[in-house]
């Protein structure tokens, strides 16, 4: 009895032995920390262009952006350009004031503060709302319909920016009302041939009409004396027979007779001067050739014109 026992202790403590060497106390690793994401800086690679659209109606010249870790981001100074929005950007004090689409919706963003205000509801700025750029402020789509009141689609496949809002912009209404005008046409038309005509014919002697256009002047000077002078043009238009005639007299700067120009002419707008040339005009004399925009420009001399302008 005594040998049996001990033979179950040494069994007991040989399997003691075992359990003991084959039982092991779990152990658990310290969790790793994901690495801190890099600050994001302006790429080329990430430039983006869109369009807005705002109803059936394209807007501005295009809406700058950038493609970011946190997501898309729009120049906010070509967005206060195309939406045509009062709001003052100033980059040195790093503030935006102003309002949006109606003066009761006002909005303050200071970015030393870290905060931004709409109408009477302020909050602290959300991480990445705002980035940085060459540009100047890259603005969050979301962030940007949260402050304009409304709802922007972004499609970066057609590089478009859809605006959607529940009432009209003022943007909106500025070009429904270009477009109506465009769209209005004359309900009239000016014919210059339907006004009442009066027509003079050629006949006789008609004394002419005159018109003078005088000046006096003088100078007084202590050393090189008094002088006056006297200028003048005498215009004069009449009729002998069956032709009108221009002249015109200018004198020099003591009164004397310079220069004399005349000019007999005839008009016939239908065209029945000259015969088969159905000229409309003929003159003589000192005269005053016809301006065209492509080819040829006014000039005056001495010599004839006929033309069935």
């Amino acid at each position: 009895m005594r040998g049996l026992k001990s033979k179950i202790c040494q069994l007991v403590a040989v399997m003691a032995g075992v359990a003991g060497a084959t039982s092991a106390v779990p152990v658990f690793a310290a969790p790793v920390a994901p690495p801190a994401t890099a600050s994001w800086s302006a790429n080329p690679d990430d430039a983006l262009l869109f369009d807005v659209r705002l109803a059936q109606y394209r807007i501005g010249d295009g809406i700058r952006g950038y493609a970011t870790p946190s997501g898309t981001c729009v120049d906010f100074a070509d967005i206060l350009i195309t939406l045509d929005l009062p709001i003052r950007l100033d980059k040195k004090s790093r503030r935006a004031t102003g309002w949006i689409f109606e003066e009761s919706r006002t909005i303050t963003i200071d970015r030393e503060a870290n905060i931004e205000q709409i109408k009477n509801i302020q909050k602290s700025l959300a991480p990445h709302t705002i980035q940085d750029t060459p540009e100047g402020w890259c603005v969050q789509v979301s962030a940007l319909a949260q402050w304009l009141g409304i709802k922007i689609t972004e499609d970066r496949s057609n590089a478009l920016l859809v605006l959607h809002s529940d009432s009209k912009l003022p943007v909106q209404t500025a070009l429904e009302r270009k477009a109506h005008a465009v769209a209005i046409h004359p309900t009239t038309t000016f014919d210059l041939k339907s006004l009442p005509q009066a027509r003079v014919t050629y006949a006789g002697i008609k004394p002419p009409a005159f018109d003078v256009v005088a000046s006096v002047g003088g100078l007084r000077d202590a050393v090189a004396g008094s002088a006056a002078h006297v200028n003048y043009e005498i215009y004069a238009s009449g009729e002998v027979g069956k032709i009108a005639y221009d002249a015109r007299l200018a004198s020099n700067q003591q009164g004397l007779p310079a220069s004399l120009r005349m000019r007999a002419y005839r008009t016939d707008p239908n065209g029945g001067l000259l015969g088969r040339l159905h000229a409309t005009h003929v003159e003589v004399g000192d005269v005053t050739g016809v301006a065209t925009p492509l080819v040829s420009q006014s000039s005056t001399g001495r010599g004839f014109m006929v033309t069935n302008r």
